[in-house]
């Protein structure tokens, strides 16, 4: 099997990826470091009724979070935390119940990992990509960020929180689609060949 190569190893070895938890707890937004961009997320969450943490992942000292909190009266019961990748230590996104991000590369890795997530474009060239994954069933899709109406944000957040179907649903659809965390898997794969060829 070995010597048939990586394109037969990814068809032939799909990892098992356990089910969503059945509702969010918990929401990481990776929306980068400007606050104007990471506010239209913040406010549909607070219309939601969530009164969950959210982590923000920002870089140290960019100022994000500090105009977030500065705003922190308009979203009541939302626990924002700020995460700093890197400076922090390594960011286990498998554990995040639901992650708002923006429609960039990292979305094909999420999406085969089999997790809920949702996309938002900050620059012009991610909205092809957030439109694409939303037609494919993959993630939900909240457009332009600067078009993003908290209220109908909220209508379309709220079955990623507390949906079990809907949130099982994009979970599946992922890794049937998504080919796009291939290095992972075939670093997995090998050990098991090793004990195959051992036994």
């Amino acid at each position: 099997r070995l010597l048939l190569g990586p394109r037969y190893i990814l068809e032939s070895y799909r990892p098992e990826i356990p089910p969503p938890p059945a509702f969010a707890d918990r929401v990481l937004l990776d929306l980068g470091d400007d606050g104007e961009k990471i506010a239209p997320m913040m406010a549909a969450l607070s219309v939601t009724g969530f009164r969950g943490k959210v982590y923000i992942l920002c870089s140290r000292g960019s100022g994000a979070f500090e105009l977030l909190g500065a705003r922190s009266a308009q979203w009541p019961h939302l626990e924002p935390i700020p995460v700093h990748l890197f400076a922090e230590g390594p960011l286990d996104f498998n554990n995040m119940p639901l992650i708002i991000t923006a429609a960039d590369h990292l979305c094909t890795r999420f999406a085969a990992r089999g997790l809920v997530f949702a996309t938002i474009a900050l620059e012009k060239d991610q909205l092809h990509r957030s439109y694409a994954l939303e037609q494919l069933g993959v993630a939900v899709s909240f457009g332009w960020y600067g078009s993003c109406v908290p209220e109908t944000a909220s209508a379309r957040l709220q079955p990623l929180l507390t949906d079990a179907s809907v949130r099982r649903a994009y979970a599946e659809a992922g890794p049937k689609l998504v080919a796009g965390d291939s290095l992972d898997r075939i670093a997995r794969f090998f050990p098991a060949e090793k004990a195959d060829l051992s036994s």
